[in-house]
């Protein structure tokens, strides 16, 4: 039998609970080794989803900027905490807020800090799609370095 990839998207990962059941779909099928994810998404039809709160992050400035952040960590914060998994994302965080990131970069934390927090649940190794994907200059996909 071979491998299986399993993708799943911001709802099915916006709270512990529902990273849970993602998690047993995963376990259900020994050959599912390759998952995955969005950034976590709305946990109700009134919510915000990670990823939009990253992009008004982004453009936003001194305090309002902060309280985006502090809103975007808490909730990643409290999904880790909530599957009782050893994580700490203070580094990451903080790198973040001083590292001159594009706005791509930026927003794709959601789907990093999703993939770091599932890869622990679910006790697979974490690869950054950063580390081990590669494109062009003109935008295509480098095969051979991928």
């Amino acid at each position: 039998m071979g491998k299986k990839a399993v993708k799943f998207g911001g709802t099915s990962l916006a709270t512990a609970e529902q990273m849970k059941k993602a998690a047993a779909i995963v376990h259900r099928d020994a050959a599912r080794q390759v998952v995955v994810v969005s950034a976590p998404g709305k946990r109700s039809p009134n919510d915000i989803k990670i990823t939009d709160l990253l992009y008004a992050c982004y453009e936003a400035e001194g305090a309002e900027r902060e309280r985006l952040f502090s809103e975007i960590t808490s909730r990643i914060d409290t999904i880790a905490r909530e599957l009782l998994l050893p994580l700490d994302f203070t580094e990451d965080y903080k790198k973040m807020r001083e590292d001159a990131i594009s706005r791509d970069a930026f927003v794709s934390r959601g789907e990093y800090f999703s993939a770091k927090i599932m890869a622990a649940l679910l006790g697979f190794e974490f690869l950054d799609a950063a580390d081990v994907i590669f494109f062009r200059e003109d935008g295509t996909l480098d095969e051979e370095n991928t």
